[in-house]
């Protein structure tokens, strides 16, 4: 199965070029300014940590975290332009593939490892056993920008995956993304668009399902955009309006309303999947922890430090048949969307009596006299 970029995957050089520079720009800009002003920030981060101790130090590690992001942008790349040159400006596509795959893995896992060292992170694994060494498309809940982070360093260590992505075209902001994304199959979609345009979409998405070799993984985040508790009242809503003249809307509503913990699963591109790969193992990714992640106060108050990430993989036993109608992918999707929200509330569960136990007091091991 061949490496190279598929074919909706090319756009106009200008356009590309002009897009890179600008963000490569930007990220170079960003890196100087973070280390210009490290120990400026970090002495008044260390001063804060001091006299606001329920921080611990909050305003300090997301300092660190920043200035090493921006930095971690620009090592990636470097290596990613080593690589274009190493391979005849890219004209050993295989190669230039193998050589992106490589870096892609090397960037995720320096920024998981960066981002629990940093902020104290311990992680709890269930069931990556369950991403087999064969064609696999996995659907993951989404909660912040770094959920793209840990499919590639769990899975990859343990079955040399090769990793595919559908994300939001925006991403294409970020540089390392924007180059390595596109050397390599993974869809950038236009959020938003209907008719014609939405359906050239989903066939993109079908085809990275259809053109999958026999160790690839596609990640795909059916709720489309990251959860919270507002955003998944509004989706509820807009089913509710919906569903006073439309049937099936009402079968949504139903699904959507025990949610607690997720947004309502956006069908289109899972179905897509579905259809383009029926050989696929389906697995689904719960997981619990980096909602702290949703805002820059929640950095630097501190209530991320020591949070444990719990994250738990789960693989479908059975899967509609090739030929099912596009209602039974939906239902069948559905029902295993609130199997991953009931084991959200099960990690998150787990989170609370981890610190409900050590906020207790342990008896004392001495005995009276």
């Amino acid at each position: 199965m061949s490496l190279a970029p598929l074919p909706f995957q090319h756009e106009p050089a200008l356009t590309r070029l002009r897009r890179r520079a600008v963000s490569i720009g930007a990220t170079a800009g960003l890196a100087v300014l973070l280390v210009a002003l490290l120990p400026l920030v970090g002495l008044t981060g260390v001063i804060m940590g001091i006299l606001r101790p329920r921080t611990r130090f909050g305003l300090l590690r997301t300092a660190l975290a920043a200035t090493w992001a921006a930095l971690l942008e620009l090592y990636g790349v470097a290596r990613l332009t080593w690589g274009w040159l190493r391979t005849g400006f890219g004209s050993d596509v295989e190669s230039l593939a193998r050589h992106t795959h490589a870096v892609q893995n090397r960037w995720t896992t320096l920024h998981l490892q960066a981002l629990q060292a940093l902020f104290t992170l311990p992680m709890v694994i269930d069931g990556v056993s369950e991403v087999r060494a064969r064609p696999t498309i996995l659907l993951m809940r989404h909660t912040s920008m770094l959920d793209t982070i840990l499919p590639p360093s769990l899975i990859v260590p343990r079955t040399g995956a090769r990793m595919r992505y559908v994300l939001k075209r925006e991403l294409l902001v970020d540089p390392c993304l924007d180059i390595a994304g596109n050397r390599i199959p993974n869809v950038f979609v236009r959020r938003g668009v209907k008719g014609a345009a939405a359906e050239e979409e989903l066939r993109n998405v079908q085809q990275l399902a259809e053109t999958m070799g026999d160790n690839d993984v596609v990640v795909l985040f059916p709720e489309g955009t990251r959860a919270s508790a507002g955003k998944r009242a509004r989706a509820v809503a807009r089913l509710e309006e919906r569903a006073t003249s439309d049937a099936r809307s009402g079968h949504l509503l139903a699904r959507a309303k025990p949610l607690r913990h997720l947004m309502p699963i956006r069908l289109g591109g899972a179905v897509a999947l579905l259809r383009g790969r029926p050989d696929a193992d389906v697995v689904f990714v719960a997981h619990t922890g980096l909602e702290e992640l949703a805002g820059f106060s929640a950095l630097t108050s501190g209530s991320l430090v020591g949070t444990t990430l719990r994250v738990r993989f789960s693989r479908a036993e059975s899967r509609p048949a090739a030929g099912s109608s596009d209602v039974e992918f939906e239902d069948w999707l559905l029902e295993r969307w609130l199997e991953v929200d009931r084991a959200v509330g099960s990690l998150r569960a787990e989170s609370a009596t981890e610190i409900n136990e050590e906020l207790v007091p342990r008896p004392s091991s001495s005995s009276g006299g």
